[in-house]
């Protein structure tokens, strides 16, 4: 990444979003500033945003970003990842679309899968009890 990166609808921009109406030809940048990253405004009509963890916020003055924030310029939103480092204290961002909606919440852990023959002996027991249910519901009212 270059110490600082323009974003805007003209394609002069090092990133050009020109198929966004709400875009300024000259609309943000983001720029290094010692081993942080920071975004700023550059007096663009419809505004740059900086979504943290619930909060969105419009930006007036330059902000930090920090990893997993996202920006918002216009219709196109960016998340900010660290992709590693490249000396002490020094990082490498990249910029991804984040996902769609809210995140996803961290899933239980799944059981193991039983043995093969413990699958099938269950298999067997469960069609077993399936066949009585059946024969149950096969006989008429009044018989047992």
């Amino acid at each position: 990444m270059h110490e600082t990166v323009t974003i805007g609808r003209d394609a002069s921009n090092d990133l050009a979003l020109p198929d966004d109406p709400k875009v300024s030809h000259q609309h943000a940048c983001i720029r290094q500033e010692g081993d942080t990253y920071v975004i700023e405004d550059l007096q663009s009509t419809n505004g740059t945003f900086l979504e943290r963890e619930s909060e969105v916020t419009r930006i007036a003055s330059p902000q930090p970003l920090l990893p997993n924030d996202v920006i918002r310029i216009g219709s196109t939103r960016f998340a900010f990842e660290v992709l590693g480092e490249t000396k002490v204290g020094r990082y490498l961002p990249v910029f991804l679309e984040p996902p769609e909606g809210p995140a996803p919440s961290p899933q239980p852990a799944q059981p193991a899968a039983p043995p093969p023959q413990e699958a099938t002996q269950r298999i067997a027991e469960l069609e077993q009890q399936l066949a009585e249910l059946r024969a149950q519901l096969a006989k008429k009212p009044g018989e047992s």
